[in-house]
């Protein structure tokens, strides 16, 4: 069911649940952040739009990570290369008046996003480079971890479109210190290792066309209940914007957290974010064709909550 504030946000385009917050991501408002509490209802707005002191008014990406455990909301800023993190208050709200950036590594060009794995471990994924994931140290003398280009087979010989197909969403594992791709371009899912090694590769829709024109498949990942989320909708952009969004409808896809499929769970909508509550039992996400009051909430099935238990 629909939740949340009624004709509050803009443009909401993604959300991240902290367990008691939930963070949205809104390009539509004055506000790039809205931080509500777990009734969801606004606590603080952050970032404010703008060129004044302390304001910002380039095109940033947020990190989706647990940001209570971390410590701050992370977003990358593209045109300065950086990571920039809004540090937690003493009174548990968040400052945008003090940020602290990190520089990206120049050798780092053409990131589609940042995520913070760890204090010190990041993540990026580009594109027209030599990898698909970099992870990176900063303050260390660690090295650039660059991943080998893994694409899919394709039907044609499309290197164009190969060049183009690096986007997608990252997840992390903090047990097993695991790194979950999930690529907006082809339907696939990458697991790798403590050792920024890949371990596993699923491809999860062997029948798809694959295409530049085709860039739907995986847009959100996230573990959590010693699983891994996908949010799926494989279809043409195209075909979206013809329909006006008509019937079209996302699923979530669920792994175990060596990336084996377990079962697809069929929503009742069209999401462009998800994430996953597992202190309240939910998934709350961002509905595509409510403007009124976008964000949606479901309880966590109880066939997921069994899985669970036996594992």
């Amino acid at each position: 069911m629909n939740t949340g504030p009624k004709n509050y946000f803009g443009s909401p385009i993604e959300c991240i649940s902290s367990g008691s917050n939930l963070l949205v991501f809104d390009t539509g408002k004055d506000f790039y952040f809205h931080l509500l509490d777990e009734s969801l209802k606004i606590k603080q707005t952050l970032l404010k739009k703008g060129h004044g002191p302390g304001e910002m008014d380039n095109e940033l990406m947020l990190s989706h990570h647990d940001f209570n455990r971390l410590g701050g909301i992370y977003y990358y800023d593209f045109v300065r290369s950086s990571i920039v993190k809004l540090p937690v208050s003493n009174d548990g709200s968040y400052d945008d008046h003090s940020p602290k950036a990190i520089h990206i590594p120049e050798e780092l060009y053409n990131l589609q996003s940042v995520t913070i794995l760890e204090d010190s471990i990041f993540v990026g994924n580009g594109g027209m480079a030599e990898g698909k994931l970099f992870f990176f140290f900063p303050g260390t003398r660690k090295k650039v971890i660059k991943t080998p280009f893994i694409p899919p087979p394709l039907r044609n010989n499309d290197r164009e479109y190969l060049m183009y197909s690096y986007l997608g969403k990252v997840a992390w594992n903090p047990k097993s210190k695991s790194t979950y791709f999930a690529n907006s371009y082809f339907p696939q899912i990458e697991v790798y290792g403590d050792n920024y090694e890949i371990n596993n590769i699923v491809t999860t829709d062997k029948h798809a066309a694959l295409g530049r024109e085709k860039m739907f498949y995986y847009h959100g990942i996230e573990y959590g209940l010693q699983k891994v989320f996908a949010l799926y909708l494989g279809e043409n952009p195209d075909n979206l914007l013809k329909n006006l969004f008509g019937d079209f409808k996302s699923k979530l896809h669920v792994f175990d957290k060596d990336g084996n499929p377990l079962l697809e769970i069929k929503l009742d909508r069209l999401l462009t974010s998800f994430t996953l509550d597992v202190r309240n039992g939910r998934i709350i996400g961002i509905d595509e064709g409510n403007e009124e009051q976008p964000l949606v909430e479901y309880t966590l099935p109880n066939q997921l909550l069994n899985l669970n238990e036996m594992n």
